[in-house]
């Protein structure tokens, strides 16, 4: 569990940076339009999630052991997925063996 939550934390902080770095550097309240891929009906741009696609190949998600979930309950965490070429590939062999903030 911890890997899971260390690899998270990681993850998001890169994301939201990158956001954060475009509404800066276009003087914006949101990513701008253009900026990484856009989802149907969004009023912005995903910078953050084109930076995981540049980082790491593709966009790394969470599958939780159940629908039913408060935000703060980490433990319900089943595994993480790198979506990649609208494929899920389980990432839980590579997390297993790897080592961060060690």
């Amino acid at each position: 569990m911890h890997i899971l939550l260390q690899t998270i934390l990681v993850v998001t902080l890169f994301h939201e940076i990158c956001h954060h770095l475009m509404k800066v550097m276009f003087h914006s309240k949101t990513t701008p339009p253009g900026c990484g891929p856009e989802a149907a009906g969004s009023i912005g741009g995903e910078s953050g999630t084109l930076l995981e696609e540049l980082l790491v190949g593709g966009v790394i998600s969470v599958v939780r052991k159940n629908s039913d979930y408060d935000e703060g309950e980490m433990d319900k965490i089943q595994e993480l997925v790198l979506r990649y070429q609208g494929r899920n590939r389980k990432l839980s062999l590579l997390l297993s063996s790897a080592k961060f903030f060690v």
